[in-house]
């Protein structure tokens, strides 16, 4: 744990390395262990959980003086079968087309949803999670839509990468948004659960729908696209292209 609480990197980190090192401990993993005895512990996860673990053994074991090059190496190569992985699942994802979405969410403006046009508009054009859709409406508190001179201002304030990105703020000067914008009440839209009251509402979940934003990007080669929309939502791109990359293509993004 001191150790732990020596390392240079942010509170959350710690609070999730803790956690991971009392996995650790608690399936008996023990700091002696050889490079093999690792690696057979390690098997017992998920690639992903262990890829997660094999980090704080990392960690520990570099700063109590071990060398590293072989757990570099062994971590490299879970690294490429995670993304190995996450590939081949997402490339097994029937992701809907961009025209029926659009054709689905304008649908949803001709019938007067006005909130669910909404929802799928930001999240269509900005990528955002599901609690960034959890709108004061009118009032400038969190995350908030409210009407200026120039049009509609999305600030979101209170999200999952806040204290990487910072503040988000987009002007929306679309007409028909503006138009819905008008016909919502004042406040806040809703308090509770966001996954659950979004399932009325959004057309795509969450991440299926960015998923189709960024296969739309791919096939027609917009990488300043998918690098825009990537600082939009908050993401990194090597996440981005990693986690949401339905063609598994490589790109050279700069």
């Amino acid at each position: 744990m001191e150790i732990i609480n020596s390392l240079d990197i942010t509170p959350q980190s710690k609070v999730n390395y803790r956690n991971l090192l009392k996995i650790l401990e608690r399936d008996g993993y023990n700091f002696s262990f050889t490079l093999q005895d690792t690696i057979n512990y390690l098997s017992m996860y998920p690639i992903r959980t262990a890829l997660n673990l094999l980090n704080v053994v990392f960690v520990i074991r570099k700063a109590l003086g071990e060398n590293m090059q072989q757990y570099a190496e062994l971590r490299a190569n879970m690294q490429e079968e995670l993304q190995r992985q996450t590939h081949d699942k997402l490339s097994q994802l029937h992701i809907m087309d961009q025209t029926s979405f659009l054709k689905l969410m304008q649908e949803a403006y001709n019938n007067k949803e006005y909130l669910k046009y909404i929802l799928n508009y930001l999240a269509f054009h900005y990528g955002v999670r599901n609690e960034d859709l959890r709108l004061n409406i009118g009032e400038e508190k969190d995350n908030f839509l409210v009407k200026n001179k120039v049009g509609i201002v999305y600030v979101r304030q209170n999200y999952k990468t806040m204290s990487t990105y910072g503040v988000k703020k987009h002007i929306i000067k679309d007409k028909q948004f503006i138009s819905a914008f008008q016909e919502l009440p004042k406040g806040l839209i809703y308090s509770g659960h966001m996954t659950n009251f979004l399932k009325k509402y959004l057309i795509l979940p969450e991440g299926k729908l960015f998923k189709m934003r960024i296969k739309d990007m791919e096939e027609k080669g917009d990488t300043k696209g998918i690098r825009q929309l990537s600082e939009d939502r908050g993401t990194a791109l090597e996440t981005v292209l990693n986690n949401y990359n339905i063609n598994n293509k490589k790109y050279v993004i700069k």
